[in-house]
């Protein structure tokens, strides 16, 4: 991309973001240079985020897969006693 056309999608980014351009626009650039932005919450607490971005199948997944693999043989240790 020549930097016209990246300088213009810049601008149109900016201008779809509004108030919180230059708190975003950082993240932007760091990802058109090769950055990967990072989101502490979905580390945090993965099936809250997952609800809050309406992805209701991976907070399901993300719920249900520790469950399943502790009750699959071989997989699990469970000491009920």
């Amino acid at each position: 991309m020549s930097g016209d056309e990246g300088e213009a999608r810049r601008d149109d980014v900016a201008l779809y973001v509004g108030r919180n351009g230059g708190r975003l626009m950082r993240l932007y650039d760091a990802t058109r240079i090769g950055g990967w932005p990072f989101c502490w919450p979905g580390l945090i607490a993965p099936q809250a985020w997952f609800l809050y971005r309406k992805m209701y199948l991976w907070a399901a997944l993300v719920t249900a897969a520790p469950l399943m693999f502790a009750f699959v043989p071989g997989l699990g240790y469970l000491d009920w006693g």
